[in-house]
Order: C-alpha cells, then sequence, then structure tokens
C-alpha cells in the first residue's frame, strides 16, 4: 500500500521574504486541521468580513488597521506623548468600518510572557497603563467592550512566525517579526513595534478568536462573502 503523504502547508501571498524556516500561514492551518486531534477552533478559510484594528499595546504602541484581511494602514506611535493620535487611529477604524458596512474588532496583545517570568512588574504596569489608553479611546468612541480581543504572544506567533519562534527570546522575536512584516508589506521601512501589529494582524484576520467576537451574524455574512460566485453583486 501507498504511503500517504503528510499535508503541505501553504504560505501567503509576500511572505516568501520571510526567514528560511518559512511560516505557517492561517490559512494553511485551517486546511490541515484534523477533527478530533485538538480542542482548538480552526481559524477561518479566508479573512473574516470585517474591520480590524491590532496594537502591540506598549507605551510606544505599534497598530495595524486591516479591513478584510488586506492591510490598510500601520505605524506606531508614543501613547502618552501623543493620546490624541491614539483617538485618531480609532476613528479612522470606525470611519473605514462606516464606508465599507463592516462590523469592527480591536485585538490588543496580552504582556509578553518573558516579563513576567523575569518579575518585571514595572514593566507590566507600563502595559497596562498603555492598554488602557487603548480601552478608554474605544470607549470614548462609542465602541463596546465585547468587540475587544485579547491574544498571548505565543497564540499568535505559531501561525505566522512558525512554531520554533514561541520559545525565543524577545530580541530574537523582535527580529523574526521585522523580518515578517516586511514581507507581508513588502518593504523594509517598518519600525519594530509596528512590524509586531503587522504580523498580529496577519494571525487576527483568519483567527477564529476574532470571529467569536464578530458574532454569529458578522461570521454569517462572511460565510456568504466566501461561497459569493466572482463578480456577483456584495
Amino acid at each position: 500500500m501507498a504511503r500517504r503523504r503528510a499535508a503541505v502547508a501553504l504560505t501567503l501571498p509576500g511572505m516568501d521574504l520571510g526567514r528560511k524556516a518559512g511560516p505557517v500561514s492561517p490559512q494553511a492551518r485551517a486546511l490541515c486541521v484534523k477533527p478530533g486531534r485538538t480542542k482548538r477552533e480552526a481559524p477561518a478559510p479566508r479573512p473574516w468580513e470585517a474591520v480590524l484594528l491590532v496594537v502591540d499595546t506598549a507605551k510606544v504602541s505599534g497598530w495595524a488597521i486591516g479591513v478584510s484581511g488586506s492591510l490598510k494602514h500601520h505605524g506606531e506611535h508614543d501613547t502618552e506623548a501623543h493620546p490624541e493620535l491614539t483617538t485618531a487611529v480609532v476613528y479612522r477604524v470606525l470611519c473605514l468600518s462606516v464606508r465599507h458596512l463592516l462590523p469592527v474588532v480591536m485585538v490588543l496583545e496580552a504582556p509578553y510572557g518573558g516579563a513576567k517570568h523575569a518579575g518585571q512588574v514595572h514593566v507590566l504596569i507600563a502595559l497596562g497603563v498603555a492598554k488602557e489608553r487603548w480601552l478608554r479611546a474605544w470607549r470614548e468612541a462609542g465602541q463596546a467592550k465585547s468587540r475587544v480581543c485579547t491574544v498571548e504572544p505565543s497564540v499568535w506567533r505559531g501561525p505566522v512566525l512558525g512554531s520554533w519562534a514561541v520559545g525565543l527570546k524577545r530580541e530574537q522575536v523582535r527580529a523574526s517579526e521585522l523580518s515578517m512584516a516586511r514581507g507581508i508589506v513588502g518593504r523594509n521601512d517598518v519600525e519594530p513595534d509596528e512590524a509586531a501589529a503587522i504580523c498580529i494582524h496577519h494571525w487576527a484576520a483568519h483567527a477564529a478568536k476574532v470571529g467569536e467576537k464578530l458574532g454569529k451574524r458578522a461570521q454569517r455574512a462572511s460565510m456568504a462573502a466566501w461561497t459569493r460566485p466572482a463578480g456577483g453583486a456584495r
């Protein structure tokens, strides 16, 4: 009997500039999930029909905005020195939501595990304060907390950077994030915190966790868009 060949992981466009080990795309994970082998929900096979604001939460926060998986804007700024920029980013997301008639979700990265293990309490406090700045801007814009998703670094790094990157030290992860983000946007002028947000967006666009925040109606709308014939009316 011929031996069955293992499923080959696919990579999304623009990922060939990443590190040699290569990323495992969310799309590939969705296609290769084996029923009964894991309790985690499979990612969506195509990006959610939604507007996402993704934030690498810190005093200097990297952020990325995407519409239905397409990265539209990204950058980073000091949230303490320039709170008005945090507000401006949130309102830019809401404008895109209105323009495209799509729901919106904000994805915040949880504090880096390395800081917890090292006992760097002051770092955790600073990250918590930065997170609250984004949440405040979100609330002041009239948005519900139920549309906020928090993700641990270890959850998104595996699908985007590859499982080998999960246990790396912070400085090593930063280098990998920069390489991957530059591959995604096709440019080298990407800053470190901005790079993390770009990578997280790549995960969030397909993530089951984000789909839960969107709710059943938005999930059905995404399914309808995925199954609509090419060139069909929206």
